[in-house]
């Protein structure tokens, strides 16, 4: 597969918060794993995330 690929998702609640699952497609091209550090924020009206670096 190759990336950029839109995929539209739903937001789902989890307490207070608001979740949003990463597509497996997108984990495996960025090589995002379970218990890797991603530090998310907003500008204008995106939100953005990264894979921390190690």
């Amino acid at each position: 597969m190759e990336l950029p690929v839109k995929f539209t998702l739903k937001a789902g609640k989890v307490n207070r918060s608001i979740k949003v699952t990463i597509p497996k497609e997108i984990c495996e091209y960025l090589k995002i794993k379970p218990g890797d550090a991603l530090e998310m924020w907003a500008e204008g009206k995106q939100i953005i995330v990264e894979r921390k670096p190690q």
